[in-house]
Formats: structure tokens, C-alpha cells, sequence
């Protein structure tokens, strides 16, 4: 009887479906909590009561805004990167966008300067936002039994983010230029 038990005492290796699923989920994560960890806090700080309330709205609007603008452009710099350096490539420009917008009011006292320099910034984190995403359920698409499915709902949950954000309606011609695999 002890040996029936023995092999269920071993610790088992993750299959590698499940560490590139877990990858990605932490890729998300990581997209998201960029994007919306410090919407409560940046309009009372100090730059967001320099550059006002609008401009505020127009810096939370720029990031899914540079996601939805970038979606029809992912594909040729998937190809043209490869999926093993456009994940990481996109995670470091959202770091690189990340870390300007936090450095910038420390160099930056111009509202107007601040306020371009804060929307770019956070462009930037969205457009590699785009391509970290969008290689991951590409990455994906092999384990997903209706992949195009997969990737149009993403495409469309960025035109809800961008519709919730600036009130606004994207062209529903994009979603069937945003899979790269028609």
C-alpha cells in the first residue's frame, strides 16, 4: 500500500500549456495594474491638480486610447519581432512609459508641458500594452478551441475600455484587421 502512495507524494511539473497560460495571466495582470492602480490617487496629487481635472480624464483616456489605436498595427510587429521578443519588448515599453510618467512632474513644472508629457507617457504604455496582449493570446491561440473568437472578444473589450473612457465608438472594421490569422 505505501507504494500506491509514493506517487502521489511526487511533486508534479507544471505541463507547458499551464506555464504559458500562467505567464500570461500575470502579463495581464501586470497591463492592467498599470493602467488602473493609480487612477484614485493621481488627481489629488500633485501633478494631477497642476494639469486640472480635464487633462486628468484626457491622461486616463490615452492609455486604452494608444490600445485600441495600435491593435490593427500588432500584427506586423508580431511578425516581424517574433513572439519570444515582442512580449517582452511591449512589457518594456510599458515599464519605460511607466517610469517616465512617474519621473516627469519631478522635471517638469509647465501645466501644459506636464500635461503633453503625461498623456504621451501614458500613450507609450499603452501601445506596448497592445503588443505584450496581443502576442499572449496569439502565444495562446493553439490551446484555445476557437482562438478568432478569442481574439475579436479581446479587441472588442478594448473598444468598451476606450467607449467607458472618452465616450466614444470605434470603427468596427478594425476588429477584423486586429487577427493576425484570418
Amino acid at each position: 500500500s505505501s507504494d500506491k502512495a509514493e506517487p502521489l507524494l511526487q511533486p508534479r511539473r507544471p505541463s507547458r500549456r499551464s506555464a504559458t497560460l500562467g505567464c500570461c495571466y500575470c502579463i495581464f495582470l501586470v497591463q492592467y495594474a498599470v493602467q488602473f492602480m493609480i487612477s484614485p490617487f493621481f488627481p489629488t496629487s500633485p501633478a494631477g491638480k497642476a494639469i486640472g481635472i480635464r487633462l486628468v480624464g484626457a491622461v486616463f483616456a490615452a492609455y486604452p486610447l494608444a490600445t485600441v489605436i495600435a491593435t490593427p498595427f500588432v500584427p506586423s510587429v508580431l511578425r516581424a519581432l517574433g513572439m519570444r521578443r515582442a512580449i517582452p519588448a511591449g512589457l518594456c515599453v510599458t515599464a519605460l512609459g511607466s517610469l517616465l510618467f512617474g519621473l516627469l512632474p519631478s522635471f517638469v513644472s509647465s501645466p501644459l508641458a506636464l500635461s503633453i508629457g503625461l498623456i504621451c507617457f501614458r500613450c507609450l504604455g499603452g501601445l506596448g500594452a497592445a503588443v505584450s496582449e496581443t502576442g499572449c493570446l496569439t502565444v495562446l491561440r493553439p490551446h484555445v478551441h476557437c482562438a478568432r473568437t478569442t481574439m475579436h472578444a479581446r479587441t472588442h473589450a478594448r473598444y468598451n475600455m476606450l467607449t467607458c473612457t472618452v465616450s466614444g465608438r470605434a470603427s468596427p472594421t478594425v476588429s477584423g484587421r486586429a487577427n493576425p490569422h484570418p
